[in-house]
């Protein structure tokens, strides 16, 4: 049975940092102190009215309770009785899903961090759920409750920098409250780690993004000592069951609950843990559980981690009063009772992985030793041979080891999710890891987007600093590490739609420069990493196989990674920096407009949307999720102004045999499937731009835009609708007139002719009206013979413009003029005269055009 404590909050107190001056010894060459000096009460800041808080992620499918205080999830501490209202919300949330839907995935999570500080070993907890022990509290003052920002710009909160999701909350908190200073600090918390938390939590709207919520971390190592052998730790307790609820009904609902851990989907390593209900007639009656099965899970990974090389844990247990019960496998605590990890030692070791005894060696670095585990629950016995089955179940999922040196901050990122259907056909029979490895993939997709690299530095072509090469010191931006290999266009930024960005091939000046994944670095290289990292770069010769390089560099290690890069012609699976984007449609097509005479457009383009790769979609058979093209025209150029002409899509689909190679074509089950028969181009430049399409008639001399989207299929399994480009990437603005090579059949005219002052002519003509000034006036002359002299007149001879144009290729025969006279004056009302003059000699044409009040 679960013991539950209702407890009001006291006054808190905010401590100071601690005095840099104190005495210092040095080791190995890095500053470290015997002890931290205590804080004296002289630094202390009376936080009575301390600015404890617990807010709500609801603007998705799922709804999560997050806090101040290292907690997320119900927190009993803090409210009396939290069944009665959450958040503004009637009854009871901590972690509901989905939204409205009658079920709750948790009673607590918190975060644990360990360190191994001088001789000492300390464990700092948001809450362990059984002792109570409750140890990060947040400062008194207004800056110290939770923050709400959001990307929405009509909202008041709206923040370009901070708004980086639809709901942002950020809480800043530590660990240097003692007992003796407040009364709902663990009574066993006497050493603090001394560390400041900067917890930041994101959710999304979108359809694919809606089942998770993303918690991004700084801690910074306030203290003067090192933190040794640091391990992060996610403590989470279900008590799965149906919501609304009452208090006493957390009794059944904790007694029934499973955990588990999933190390990897397809054959791609996701590293989560989960926890679900395994209630239901079949398994416990009405008075050992609440006897109601909640159909899906929650699941936590991680997303980012400032190591490639991660020793991740998972680990179990039951806690009850009954020591009997109180178990965990596995266990080899120095007490030898119990399976709930009290007190620090006993933390640090599940922390850190110390009692798996059943997995391999936790120091190796092998790629199938890197996560260290208990046996699932559900094929566990306890120590007489029989099944544990589901109880008061709880997990923790940790990760590590880091260094934090005094004044340093360590980085990462977690994934909370939950998912729908976890049992399939609704019995605990069998589960079904569909919906949840989908979450798990996408939490990390959606903060870190596969196929972006992150532009950081300015180092120009070779991504090294300091070497003077073309675009280094440009001011625009390179990319953001030392992932070579991205499909990002001729600019080497993402999603700016430039030439080669989404034709799936690897992009000149990244790839070519580094084969090899930089993995890690030796814990002290004498200079930051990022500055050895740059240094050793731009002095190794990568024309050297990957043995010479790390026989050379032995403090650099290199890896050939299986990866989306270098050896698969594919695109990275994500550099390590928070894009916060979802999936991307196919790019538009590369466009050719042409113009065959004056009444009509022929636009052709290419068919790089067709071999794109969706790096979201978890199935690499169905990456290549191109579906049809459509083509668009606007007369003013303006959104809401664009009519689709055309929407044809594919009527077959390619086959893979289990290498990935295409082997055949089947017919597409999607759409109308009409093919593209109807508008292949049978010109000369058919293999550059396999598709025509002949729009007209025209209005002759009015400009029109044309642009040609690509669309996909979507992805049914994560709710994702198909998805179109942007009109906005490639339309082009065109006239419908002669072309050069026909400029000499038609006379030059003047359009508009009359121009009226009095007529808005910014509807696709001129400047939009909050942009437009009398210098933004415009007269085309149309029909030209190639480069010439346009000269303008007054009735009395009087030269009033003369200028020279030049059309260019034949693409266009027209030229613009804004009525600004030689003088730059805006000229008047009237009837004037113009000459057009060959610069190749030929005859002159005259003309004449209206200028009218």
């Amino acid at each position: 049975m679960k013991s539950r404590t209702w407890i009001a909050a006291a006054s808190i107190l905010a401590l100071g940092r601690p005095d840099p001056s104190q005495a210092a010894w040095a080791s190995d060459g890095i500053v470290d102190f015997d002890e931290d000096p205590p804080i004296s009460a002289s630094s202390q800041e009376a936080a009575a009215g301390a600015q404890i808080r617990q807010v709500c992620h609801d603007v998705s499918n799922l709804w999560l309770l997050v806090s101040n205080f290292g907690v997320f999830g119900l927190a009993d501490e803090t409210f009396p009785n939290p069944y009665q209202e959450t958040c503004g919300h009637d009854g009871y949330i901590s972690c509901q899903f989905p939204a409205r839907g009658g079920y709750d995935y948790l009673f607590q999570g918190a975060l644990w961090v360990g360190a191994i500080v001088g001789d000492d070993t300390l464990v700092s907890v948001g809450h362990d759920g059984w002792a109570h022990e409750m140890e990060f509290f947040p400062g008194s003052t207004a800056a110290d409750s939770i923050v709400e920002y959001t990307n929405n710009p009509s909202a008041a909160n709206y923040d370009s920098v901070l708004g980086l999701a639809d709901q942002t909350y950020v809480a800043v908190y530590t660990d240097t409250l003692l007992t003796s200073d407040e009364p709902n600090a663990s009574p066993n918390h006497r050493k603090p780690l001394n560390i400041e938390v900067r917890q930041t939590s994101h959710a999304l709207t979108f359809s694919y993004a809606e089942d998770f919520v993303i918690f991004d971390y700084e801690i910074q190592n306030l203290g003067l000592k090192k933190l040794k052998d640091v391990f992060i730790g996610l403590y989470l307790d279900g008590d799965v069951g149906p919501t609304p609820q009452v208090y006493l009904d957390a009794a059944g609902m904790a007694q029934d609950d499973v955990t588990g851990f999933r190390k990897s989907s397809g054959g791609k390593p996701i590293n989560a843990a989960w926890l679900a209900d395994y209630d239901g007639p079949q398994y416990r009656n009405s008075n050992s559980g609440d006897a109601v099965l909640a159909p899906g899970a929650m699941g936590v990974r991680v997303v980012r981690s400032p190591e490639k090389q991660l020793r991740t844990t998972f680990n179990w247990w039951l806690s009850d009063t009954d020591q009997g019960k109180d178990w965990g496998p596995g266990r080899r605590f120095p007490d030898g009772l119990q399976g709930t990890p009290d007190g620090d030692i006993n933390k640090y070791l599940i922390l850190s992985g110390w009692q798996n005894s059943t997995l391999p060696d936790s120091n190796c670095v092998d790629a199938d030793c890197t996560v260290k585990s208990d046996p699932g629950q559900l094929g566990a016995t306890n120590g007489q041979g029989v099944a544990v089955g589901a109880e008061d179940t709880r997990f923790l999922f940790s990760f590590g080891p880091f260094q934090i040196l005094s004044g340093e901050t360590l980085p990462f990122t977690l994934g909370y999710f939950c998912a729908e259907n976890f049992w399939r056909g609704g019995s605990t029979d069998e589960i079904d890891y569909t919906d949840f490895d989908i979450n798990a993939q996408w939490v990390q997709f959606v903060f870190d987007n596969p196929g972006v690299d992150t532009p950081i530095y300015d180092y120009g072509e070779d991504a090294v600093p300091n070497t003077g090469d073309a675009g280094e010191g440009d001011g625009v931006l390179d990319t953001g590490d030392y992932f070579f290999g991205e499909d990002v266009g001729a600019d080497g930024v993402p999603n700016t739609g430039d030439a080669g960005e989404g034709n799936g091939e690897l992009d000149p000046g990244e790839d070519s420069i580094s084969r090899y994944v930089i993995r890690w670095i030796d814990e002290d290289p004498g200079e930051s990493q990022m500055d050895y990292l740059a240094r050793v770069l731009t002095l190794i010769d990568w024309e050297q196989l990957p043995e010479q390089i790390m026989a050379t560099y032995d403090r650099l290690h290199l890896s050939q990674e299986p990866r989306f890069g270098y050896d698969t012609e594919g695109l990275d699976e994500g550099d390590g920096a928070p894009d916060f984007n979802g999936p991307p449609p196919p790019p538009s097509p590369l466009l050719k407009i042409e113009k065959p005479n004056s009444n009509h457009l022929v636009v052709k383009w290419q068919a790089g949307p067709e071999i794109f790769s969706d790096g979201f979609i978890p199935e690499p058979t169905k990456r290549r999720d191109f579906q049809g093209y459509r083509v668009y025209v606007s007369r003013t150029g303006a959104g809401s102004d664009f009519t689709q002409l055309l929407d044809l899509d594919v009527d077959r689909v390619p086959v893979y045999d289990d290498s990935l190679n295409i082997v055949g074509y089947e017919p597409d089950s999607l759409g109308r499937n009409t093919g593209f028969s109807s508008i292949r181009n049978t010109d000369a430049d058919s293999s550059e731009y396999p598709y025509r399409y002949v729009y007209g008639p025209t209005l002759e001399n009015w400009p029109v835009y044309l642009a040609v989207t690509a669309y996909d299929n979507g992805y049914p399994p994560a709710k994702l609708a198909s998805l179109e480009s942007s009109v906005f990437i490639n339309a082009t603005v065109i006239q419908p007139n002669n072309p050069l090579d026909q400029a000499t059949k038609e006379p030059v005219r003047v359009v508009p002719n009359p121009y009226k002052i009095t007529t808005d002519y910014t509807g696709g003509w001129e400047k939009s009206l909050d942009q437009w000034t009398e210098f933004d006036r415009r007269i085309d002359f149309t029909n030209l013979p190639g480069k010439c002299r346009i000269r303008v007149y007054t009735l009395a001879g009087d030269v009033v413009e003369e200028f020279e144009a030049d059309p260019g290729p034949s693409e266009d025969s027209s030229a613009s003029w804004d009525l600004i006279s030689r003088n730059g004056q805006a000229i008047v009302s009237g009837l004037y005269l113009f000459s057009v003059e060959p610069a190749e000699g030929g005859d002159i044409e005259v003309g004449k055009f209206v200028v009218i009040k």
